[in-house]
């Protein structure tokens, strides 16, 4: 193999690398609502995010999306931790919010 078929495989390889990474751009964000839901001091459970009429507790929230009823738009994974274990959720067997890690953010328009 000569130098420029070696060169052709290295720039084919990275190509193919960056083109199949996968982007976060608005098409793939779900509308959510910020909502503030009392005091953790005093058994609220502090800021959340409504999506689609679910609740979850971001652990990652920037202080600039801290506003009560604020539409955003969001990327988010799920974690396997629950929060505030104390709140009967209503028509639900389950006790407690599912946190989540919140990976983009933007204001909902």
């Amino acid at each position: 193999m000569n130098i420029k078929h070696l060169y052709l495989a290295l720039f084919l390889s990275i190509f193919t690398l960056s083109c199949s990474e996968e982007t976060e751009n608005d098409s793939t964000m779900v509308s959510a609502k910020i909502i503030f839901e009392g005091d953790p001091a005093t058994d609220g459970c502090g800021w959340l995010t409504s999506v689609e009429d679910t609740l979850y507790k971001p652990i990652n929230l920037p202080e600039e999306f801290k506003i009560d009823n604020y539409p955003v738009l969001i990327n988010y994974q799920k974690l396997s931790s629950k929060t505030c274990n104390w709140w009967s959720l209503p028509n639900d067997s389950i006790s407690g919010i599912t946190e989540i890690s919140i990976t983009n953010i933007k204001k909902n328009k």
